[in-house]
C-alpha cells in the first residue's frame, strides 16, 4: 500500500497514529506494522465488545506500546470518527488515520 506508506512518511513528526475499529473496518495489521517500523504508537478506538477481533488481539499481544480505548457502546463509524477527531485535538503529536486506509483494509485484508 504505497499511499499508506506515503501517509506515514508525510506525518513522521507525529508520535501517535489513531484509528477506529468496528465491523466495517478491516484488518489493522498493516497499519500496525507501519507504526512499529516507524517507532509510532498505534491507538485504537472502538466500541465495547465481549471479545476483541483477531487483528486487535494480535496487535495487543505483540506490541506493548499500542493502546486500545473502548469509547462507546455504539459502533457507528460516525461516532467513532468523532471520538477520534476529539482525541487528536486533545493529544499533541497525534493524527487520525484517514478513512480510506481503514475501509480499504477490509477489501485487501
Amino acid at each position: 500500500m504505497e499511499r499508506l506508506r506515503d501517509f506515514f512518511h508525510s506525518n513522521r513528526d507525529r508520535r501517535i497514529f489513531v484509528v477506529y475499529k468496528n465491523s466495517s473496518v478491516g484488518d489493522l495489521s498493516l497499519i500496525h506494522r507501519y507504526c512499529k517500523e516507524n517507532g509510532k504508537i498505534l491507538t485504537i478506538l472502538m466500541p465495547k465488545v465481549n471479545q476483541y477481533p483477531t487483528d486487535v488481539m494480535d496487535i495487543l499481544m505483540s506490541d506493548n506500546s499500542s493502546r486500545i480505548y473502548e469509547v462507546t457502546n455504539q459502533g457507528m463509524l460516525t461516532t467513532l470518527r468523532k471520538r477520534g477527531e476529539q482525541y487528536v485535538r486533545q493529544i499533541p503529536g497525534s493524527i487520525l488515520v484517514p478513512d480510506e486506509f481503514l475501509i480499504a483494509q477490509k477489501n485487501s485484508g
